[in-house]
């Protein structure tokens, strides 16, 4: 047998504080009673796994030793079964709970458990064992043997184990999966050798009868039905197959009323490319919710049906490059996180209405790591693992985070009780608390946590420092630096209170957290000779401090009511929490004291404040300013012609020294504000619409900076002129290849579009090209397709001019109508901003047979418009036909001397620099924009004013002509016309 590891048990009614590596950990017991913070339990062996909760007590393996624990006593031995433990469960048959073991010869063994010794025997052995439910005091499993194959089994409340009914007879399977409990009957998916059909079954073998005949055999490939659910006195239930020809997969989802009459699909999803599945289904307040992810790699949708074709619909895009990896059914809500090469990691919770974000990971997350994760929920809390960059190495490494549902606060369990909790693995519920362990210098530990137990009292180290400059003579504390580095060492006192006649010609400060006992209204008091100052802050952080109580001359020891500014107002403080405090003093010559008291809510004088709620501060190694951005939201969306607040929150233990907001563009930033003390708040005025990114830069006293960015987004107004789109086709074109379509030749004829799509069986052996413009209805990510027949192209421009443009996806060989999934080139990403006008072009070719070609997108809110119609469209504008209205709104290019300003030279040369002086001396960031006479942008730049000039260089691709130029800026807007030669 395999020696026990010793465990010392933590809790000691005596003595309430342990020890481990080095950190002292206020366990906060009193006699047995678990406090909320999290507490170590004991040191198990490395190897430990398989940890569940069941019964009342924590169980766990080692290999082939099986453990039970619990929140106040070491984890003892249950017994070496001499075969590894595969998994124990949490299904409890009269008082026993169950596991399964690897045999000797390959198979698997389930076994079940009391706890004790004695009572932990054999049930069964077979191939392969997993226990699925428990049913009328019977529990149900799927059993792999030799002789019957795969069939439904079940263990009684005797411990005996036998088959329930032999569905498909001999050593073929007749147990398909899927086993749920559904109007008082076991419902299951079963083969008797025609085919997967619905079976139901009362736990006996004459009560177990095919339900529904569902007949599989009529497609290709299938995977079978799966995902069986009950929902609103129906069954629901998914299958998966694929396309003979064109190798696409279908997914189907299926309802049932357990009849095969009554049993029909509800809803197709076709044409999925390599994946196309439903899964993760939950019944949440009224309907069935699940996941359905289409594509390879996989756009993931968060989805609803109320058992209608018409109420089952898309309600979020969850990732659009990845999978679906967890959710969990957290009653008043569902959580769910999946992995994403392109999006942020997000934990997210749905309440019925609104899907909301827990948490974004710092770490990418795939299915390799979902164990990382371990998103486990208990009692209105999610627990989960992630890293936390911010903290230096190891504490770097996975942290245990909890998420309040209701609250909406997450926040790293570290955090919330300085508690050094880093390497944080298997997180285990138990009932509102929870059990997980850690991984440090080579041990395992077992820790608790109740997050619902009473909060830590909350008590000082007994001291308070005072550092000490020497050789600095005078009375004035306020004229004095105390950002200096101390010259005449510290000392340290156990009340906030010093001795008298100490030295003459120094000045000192006195400073640490206090702890508060009570919650209420406290008074504070400062007595000194020479002269001091009192500072109290909001919280625990030294930034935050003001002053609240002086002396500006000198009193006798302990006299507190010399001077009115010795005693401050009253302060609301909260228990149980720290507050940062400092007393600064000033010693010219003869005595020298200071001394702080504080009255408590129930009328308790202490002058001066004992050590025990005082704590001294120490000197960490310098962090970097912590920067919370208060407004914009990330990613935020403001109408056009909008004032934007840029607000941001600094916190910095050595103080906040500077601020300052960057705009960032292409070619380089501008500062648009500074600042050396807060308020951070910026208001930016007059924005041309675009997408705009703001750095924060924060620094502290010593130097350490950090930053943080935001981007948000102005609108441009909505587009004109949408209804219809001009394709152009060229006859006698033979071949496939796009590229023989003679584009910059005059067409045969042209046909006017009311949608992004043409006919099928045009003609055989032509060319086409659709072009215009495209009008963005809101802003985000779009998600362009293209499908046709033979080949196409799909190009998009950044702008509304055609030189800009970018091939984002192509159909290489040939597709059906509105086959959108046939190849991953088919679909391309692109960011566009609400009312933007972008030019976009469609290349196709055919040479025989069928033909066709169609462009759609997804929008943002993940609506489908395939194909994109007419109300977004804009036809091309032709720049020969437009000479004349250039001429006929000259005048509108021209402005007074007073708001134009110069361009020099004009006219330019393409590809060279020009300089623009603006009308007045203007400073920071111009936006400056080229149009052609038609009005399409060639050009268009975020730069720099030095002095009232920007330098700009011409695009090479720039034609000779005529050209507005606009620039614009905070102060306002300005044009004038260029010529280009």
């Amino acid at each position: 047998m395999k020696q026990q590891l010793q465990a010392t048990p933590i809790f000691n009614c005596v003595n309430a504080r342990g020890m481990y590596n080095g950190l002292y950990i206020f366990l906060l017991m009193i006699c047995g009673t678990v406090y909320s913070q999290p507490a170590m339990v004991a040191t198990i062996s490395s190897g430990s796994e398989n940890f569940v909760y069941v019964s009342g007590s924590l169980y766990y393996s080692d290999n082939t030793n099986l453990y039970k624990g619990s929140a106040t006593s070491a984890p003892t031995l249950v017994t070496n079964t001499g075969e590894s433990i595969i998994r124990i469960y949490d299904f409890v048959l009269g008082g026993n709970f169950f596991f399964t073991t690897k045999t000797g010869s390959g198979g698997e063994r389930l076994w079940r458990s009391d706890g004790t010794a004695a009572n932990t025997v054999q049930v069964t052995a077979a191939t392969q064992i997993t226990p699925l439910l428990v049913y009328n005091s019977q529990l149900f499993l799927r059993v792999n043997s030799s002789a019957t194959g795969v069939e439904l089994w079940k263990v009684d409340g005797a411990y005996n184990a036998s088959i329930v009914k032999d569905i498909n007879p001999g050593s073929a399977s007749g147990f398909s999966g899927s086993l749920i409990t559904h109007d008082g009957l076991l419902y299951f998916f079963g083969n008797a050798g025609a085919g997967t059909d619905l079976w139901k079954s009362n736990g006996t073998t004459a009560g177990t009868v095919l339900s529904a005949d569902l007949d599989d055999t009529e497609v290709y490939n299938s995977s079978g039905f799966g995902g069986l659910t009950s929902y609103n006195d129906t069954l629901y239930f998914t299958r998966n197959y694929e396309d003979p020809y064109w190798g696409e997969r279908t997914a189907e989802l299926w309802k049932s009323d357990g009849t095969t009459a009554g049993t029909s699909v509800l809803v197709t999803y076709p044409n999925g490319g390599f994946y196309n599945y439903l899964r993760n289904f939950h019944v949440f307040q009224g309907k069935l919710y699940f996941f359905h992810g289409i594509g390879d790699p996989a756009y993931v949708w968060f989805s609803v049906t109320d058992g209608t074709a018409e109420g089952t619909k898309h309600l979020e895009l969850v990732t659009i490059d990845g999978d679906l990896l967890q959710s969990v059914d957290a009653e008043s809500y569902i959580l769910y996180y999946s992995h994403s090469q392109s999006f942020t990691n997000p934990i997210r919770k749905f309440d019925g209405t609104t899907t909301t974000t827990v948490h974004e990971f710092s770490m990418y997350h795939s299915a390799s790591t979902l164990d990382m994760v371990d998103l486990t929920y208990t009692e209105g809390r999610a627990f989960f693992l992630d890293y936390v960059d911010e903290y230096p190495w190891p504490q770097s490494a996975s942290q245990l985070f909890q998420a309040d549902l209701a609250t909406g606060v997450t926040r790293p369990v570290q955090e919330i009780y300085n508690t050094s909790l880093y390497n944080a693995y298997n997180i285990t519920a138990a009932n509102g608390s929870i059990f997980f362990t850690r991984e440090v210098s080579g041990e395992t530990t077992l820790w608790y946590y109740d997050p619902s137990g009473s909060p830590p009292s909350c008590e000082g180290t007994g001291n308070i420092l005072q550092e000490i400059w020497v050789n600095a003579p005078g009375s004035d504390v306020r004229a004095f630096d105390f950002t200096t580095t101390p010259t005449g060492g510290t000392r340290s006192f156990t009340s906030f209170e010093t001795t008298q006649y100490y030295a003459n010609n120094y000045a000192s400060r006195m400073r640490g957290t206090i702890c508060v006992p009570q919650s209420g209204l406290y008074t504070f008091w400062i007595s000194s000779d020479d002269q001091s100052e009192l500072y109290l802050s909001t919280d625990p952080y030294e930034e935050n401090k003001r002053l609240i109580a002086w002396v500006y001359g000198y009193t006798q020891f302990r006299n507190y009511d010399k001077y009115p500014s010795q005693k401050s107002a009253q302060i609301y403080l909260e228990a149980d929490r720290k507050y940062y405090i400092e007393a600064r003093h000033k010693e010219a010559n003869g005595n020298d004291f200071v001394s702080v008291g504080w009255q408590l809510p129930d009328g308790t004088m202490q002058r001066p404040i004992p050590g025990n709620r005082l704590s001294a501060v120490t000197t960490p190694p310098n962090q970097a300013p912590t920067i919370a951005i208060i407004s914009p939201q990330q990613d935020q969306t403001f109408p056009p012609s909008s004032s934007v607040t840029i607000e941001a929150g600094v916190h910095d233990p050595d103080g906040v020294a500077n601020v300052v907001f960057t705009h960032v563009y292409t070619n380089g930033g501008a500062t648009i504000a500074n600042f050396t003390a807060p308020p951070y708040v910026f208001q930016w005025n007059n924005l041309a619409p675009g997408t705009y990114q703001v750095r924060v830069t924060a620094r502290d006293n010593w130097g350490k900076e950090s930053t943080k960015d935001v981007f948000f987004t102005i609108q441009n107004e909505a587009c004109a002129g949408t209804g219809t789109i001009v394709r152009e086709i060229w006859r006698n074109i033979p071949g496939t290849s796009v590229s023989s379509i003679p584009v910059n030749s005059p067409p045969s004829n042209t046909v006017t579009l009311t949608s992004l799509a043409t006919p099928n069986y045009y003609a055989n052996d032509y060319g086409s090209r659709i072009r215009g413009y495209v009008c963005a209805p809101a802003t985000g990510l779009y998600t362009f397709w293209i499908s046709g027949d033979d080949n196409s192209e799909l190009w998009l421009s950044t702008d509304d001019n055609p030189a800009n443009k970018r091939l984002i996806a192509y159909v290489n060989g040939a597709t059906r109508v509105n086959q959108w999934g046939k190849y991953m080139s088919q679909a391309g990403d692109v960011d566009l901003i609400q009312g933007g006008r972008y030019y976009i072009e469609v290349l196709h070719k055919e040479a025989n047979g069928a033909d066709h070609v169609e462009v759609g997108w997804d929008l943002p809110d993940g609506t489908m418009e395939r194909p994109i119609p007419g109300n977004r469209l804009i036809p091309f504008e032709d720049p020969s036909t437009s000479a004349a209205w250039f001429a006929g709104v000259e005048e509108v290019f021209s402005a007074d001397e007073e708001t134009t300003f110069t361009v020099y030279p004009n006219p330019a040369v393409s590809g060279k620099q020009i300089a623009l002086r603006l009308p007045f001396a203007t400073e920071g960031a111009v936006d400056v924009d080229i149009k052609s006479i038609t009005g399409v942008s060639v050009q268009r730049e975020l730069l720099s004013s030095a002095g009232g000039e920007v330098l700009i260089d011409l695009k090479p691709s720039i034609a000779t002509g005529m050209y507005l130029i606009r620039v614009a800026n905070e102060k306002g807007n300005w044009s004038t016309k260029l010529q280009v030669k």
